[in-house]
């Protein structure tokens, strides 16, 4: 008798502080900060709540690595490393193939457009050959072999317009909020010391207008991933509450 399960968390959660902890420390440059960063990461109530029935979709640290390869730059060894992340996430589950690709999308606008590292045909190659890949890899795991399946269910299951900050148990000081009957799989609670940090961030950063300015310019395709994104989880049935 042997289960996994154990060590996948385990690692799952040592990955989440790595690929925090690097990413905070990238955008901050203090490690202290990055530290109590990290805290916050591991700590998040939609980590904690997927554990005990979607434990593939405990590997947020995912999202993290592909948060962390956009702010570097182009390199063979970091195609390699996007390639093995796409591949990985492939493996563990589809969902969290979707959003790493859609941030290795935006790395790919990012040095065409932004950082101009490579010329437009060599991103659209690099793009095409990792994509390439991974329906090779799909296909060689089965993925497109299980049939037909019903997407009746889309729309049932997405985010309600307030899964940031309803917490459904989650908090001690706030209360729930309704949602749509299935909606509690949008579950996307940001804590309460997040949520704080957020509105703070944004009422100061309404202050600096260049600031604003600076994050469009270099960061406009991850704001457009992020954006993609959100449109997929929210699905084409859009609630706020119920």
């Amino acid at each position: 008798q042997f289960q996994y399960f154990g060590i996948w968390l385990f690692l799952s959660f040592i990955l989440q502080g790595l690929f925090s902890f690097l990413l905070v420390e990238r955008a901050t440059k203090r490690v202290e900060i990055a530290v109590i960063g990290t805290l916050f990461f591991l700590c998040s109530p939609f980590l904690f709540q997927r554990l005990a029935a979607h434990m593939a979709l405990s590997a947020h640290w995912i999202v993290l690595a592909s948060l962390f390869f956009f702010f570097l730059r182009s390199s063979m060894r970091m195609q390699m490393l996007w390639i093995a992340l796409l591949v990985i996430s492939l493996l563990v589950h589809p969902y969290l193939m979707c959003m790493a690709a859609a941030v290795y999308a935006a790395w790919i606008l990012k040095i065409v457009f932004v950082t101009k590292e490579v010329s437009m045909p060599k991103g659209i190659l690099l793009f095409l050959f990792s994509i390439g890949l991974i329906v090779a890899v799909g296909y060689s795991i089965g993925l497109f072999s299980i049939g037909s399946m019903s997407t009746e269910t889309y729309g049932n299951y997405g985010a309600n317009g307030n899964s940031l900050f309803n917490p459904l148990g989650w908090s001690e000081a706030l209360s729930d909020r309704p949602v749509v009957l299935y909606q509690q799989e949008g579950f996307a609670y940001l804590g309460l010391g997040m949520l704080v940090m957020l509105f703070l961030s944004i009422a100061l950063l309404l202050f600096d207008r260049k600031q604003i300015q600076e994050i469009m310019r270099s960061f406009w395709p991850l704001l457009l991933a992020v954006f993609a994104c959100t449109l997929l989880a929210v699905t084409h049935n859009v609630y706020a509450g119920d």
